[in-house]
């Protein structure tokens, strides 16, 4: 076990009796990388309490006086509004949905849409048909939102199920108004609805004992929109033993609970114990539970147990007693609401993003490799590159510790996953490399020794497998390794047939065959099969020193008829290969091949370098006077105050080794 999350008081010994809560978060998508949206800046955070009173309860987190954003790893200080205003009657149930600006409300058994950016949230439109409403739940309609909580228009539509009595009605958001479901309006029962979840494509409703499976969109197997069937019933319909159901973040699994136990189900209603999903049992029977990214939170009578999902292991126990409420905010984050005297509510938030990292560490030290692959991808303070590195590390151990428990053909489906380096993989198994290439190869553990006939046949036949499908990085990994053995005639050959530019250029490169590797760039950046030629071409020249001089000047030209900026770049790197080249014969070449850019080398040898070179200070300041003077030429003697460059020129030619013809 260990802390999860840390309790955090927002409100406390309030006088007003809560009855429902919604959290939400607007996000400014900060880093991307590789396509992906990594890291999430919380631009406005705050939990919304109904009353039973029809009063609504704003408590927005405070922004950081350093950022202007919210830290998600500190939600400690909150600021409050009421609006007394809201409602006359008790505010049953709530939803934000901050994508659209939107609040959903289900008072006096209507549900209405209200403006979330106003202090007041006044009604914008009345849900059709919503009389006599008793529960209305939301999800993302069919467009594919990539397994992230966080979706835009673009993505999908928002789905809406309003529940009266006997009946099921379907909406759609169109602008700030729900029109009817145009696939299926409406899905009749033949008995009153207590509880109902959405899943994309499909319904999950419990009708008085009994679970039901309904489609709302004809899906791949034939199967017509409005199908129902039954999935199972409940023994026990008392009322400590409400139905409840947690959609999961990918909506293709969802969790029932039943009794004192929680067991999942895919999408389509079959049993998930085949994906690993194993059965949740819980010390009592909950009265709530929540879904938060990786764990399960479920409400008993005197705490909150917190449960992994997968796999299935006690985590936390937090001792709060009168719980009513739950709600997830974002990631890492929900509120819970309790009443510990009639008529007095107390707001907490459950904070579970301040000790990720720490409790990463503990996981990854306990060999709770899978549960700590989950820990780390559901951190939302990493940013962009530290995320991804961060998991590909966390999973690399995973597929170490399968490896060493004879669990091939995951490891290696994890190993491929995170493009690990093939000779490290091949190295796993001895003998299998020659023992100067295996004992540069560092392993996070012990490596089995003497693995069993049968089992060595399983690992290499899930080798091969996974050769097959990785024959690139075989490559690649052959190619870097300093002293490989590779024939050069028969590789260059063989790479240039299957168009294997960027091995090709591997190959060049760790045989010092620098004009082929160089020419091998030129040709490619003509065709583009190479990406970033030009940059390559430069960091390539920036390496080879002064024993190569003639070719660095030589393949400098092509660069500087492409990009004359990027040129400058070869002789401006702050390194000793760099650093030695003959900085008169750069010069020369410099003003030759390139003279714009003459001015920003001397002023990066002379003001970065020191370089006290007579020759080249009397060559800048000579350059200065000639800037200088057309600068008067063109002004006629009246210079602009933004040429402050002028006098920047006229210190230097004042203070260096400049001496005047």
């Amino acid at each position: 076990m260990f802390e999860a999350y840390s309790v955090i008081p927002v409100a406390q010994k309030l006088p007003l009796t809560v009855d429902s809560l919604t959290s939400h978060s607007n996000y400014i998508f900060a880093t991307v990388f590789n396509n992906r949206i990594f890291a999430l800046t919380i631009a406005e955070h705050c939990v919304l309490a109904g009353t039973k009173s029809g009063f609504l309860l704003r408590y927005s987190a405070r922004k950081s006086l350093t950022t202007g954003h919210h830290d998600s790893a500190n939600l400690s200080e909150y600021d409050f509004q009421v609006c007394k205003t809201f409602s006359k009657k008790p505010v049953v149930q709530l939803k934000s949905l901050p994508m659209k600006n939107l609040l959903l409300s289900l008072t006096d058994n209507l549900v209405q849409v209200h403006d979330l950016t106003q202090a007041t949230f006044p009604v914008i439109s009345v849900v059709p048909k919503s009389k006599n409403a008793t529960f209305f739940t939301t999800c993302f309609y069919q467009a594919e939102c990539n397994g992230t909580e966080h979706c835009s228009d673009e993505n999908g539509n928002i789905l809406l199920v309003v529940v009266v009595r006997r009946r099921c009605q379907l909406y759609t958001l169109k602008g700030t108004e729900f029109v009817e479901f145009s696939v299926l309006p409406e899905v009749v029962f033949a008995d009153t609805i207590r509880y109902v979840a959405l899943l994309d494509s499909y319904m999950v409703a419990v009708v008085r004992d009994e679970y039901f499976h309904i489609t709302l969109n004809g899906d791949k197997a034939g199967v017509t929109s409005g199908t129902m069937r039954s999935l199972f019933t409940i023994s026990n319909t008392s009322k400590n033993n409400e139905p409840m159901i947690s959609v999961l973040w990918n909506r293709r699994i969802f969790a029932v609970k039943r009794g004192d136990e929680t067991f999942f189900l895919r999408d389509d209603g079959s049993l998930a114990l085949n994906d690993g999903y194993e059965n949740i049992h819980w010390s009592e029977v909950p009265s709530f539970i929540e879904y938060d990214r990786v764990y399960l939170l479920a409400l008993l009578s005197k705490s909150i147990e917190i449960r992994s999902v997968k796999p299935s292991m006690l985590i936390q126990v937090i001792d709060m007693a009168k719980l009513k409420l739950i709600t997830w905010s974002f990631r890492g984050c929900l509120y819970v609401l309790s009443n510990p005297a009639s008529n007095q509510s107390d707001l907490y938030c459950l904070n579970g993003c301040e000790n990720a990292k720490i409790n990463l560490q503990y996981l990854i030290k306990e060999k709770k490799y899978e549960l700590a692959v989950q820990v780390a991808e559901a951190m939302v303070n990493d940013r962009g590159i530290e995320r991804e590195k961060r998991i590909r590390d966390v999973k690399n151990l995973y597929a170490f510790h399968l490896f060493t428990q004879r669990r091939f053909q995951e490891a290696f489906d994890i190993y491929s996953e995170t493009r690990a380096e093939v000779l490290y993989v091949i190295g796993l198994f001895p003998d299998l490399l020659p023992e100067e290439i295996r004992k540069t190869i560092t392993y996070p553990g012990n490596l089995p020794t003497d693995l069993p006939n049968n089992d060595m046949q399983a690992g290499i036949s899930a080798l091969t497998a996974y050769l097959s499908e990785n024959n690139d990085m075989l490559i690649s990994s052959l190619l870097r390794l300093p002293d490989n053995s590779c024939n050069v005639v028969e590789s260059e050959n063989l790479l240039k047939k299957h168009h294997k530019y960027s091995e090709l250029f591997l190959l060049y490169e760790r045989k010092s065959m620098h004009r082929q590797a160089l020419e091998l760039l030129k040709e490619q950046a003509d065709e583009g099969t190479l990406p970033d030629c030009l940059d390559r071409a430069v960091n390539y020249l920036q390496d080879l020193g002064m024993q190569h001089f003639d070719l660095i000047l030589e393949y400098a030209k092509w660069i500087s008829e492409k990009n004359a900026d990027l040129c400058i770049k070869i002789f401006t790197e702050d390194s000793e290969a760099v650093r030695s080249l003959d900085r008169h014969r750069v010069l020369e070449f410099i003003q030759r091949e390139c003279p714009e850019q003459a001015v920003t080398y001397l002023e990066h040898v002379i003001g970065n370098w020191h370089d006290d070179s007579e020759k080249l200070h009397c060559t800048l300041a000579k350059l200065y006077v000639k800037m200088v003077k057309g600068m008067y030429a063109i002004y006629n003697s009246e210079v602009p105050e933004e040429f402050e460059i002028v006098d920047r020129q006229i210190l230097f030619i004042m203070r260096t080794h400049y001496l005047p013809s």
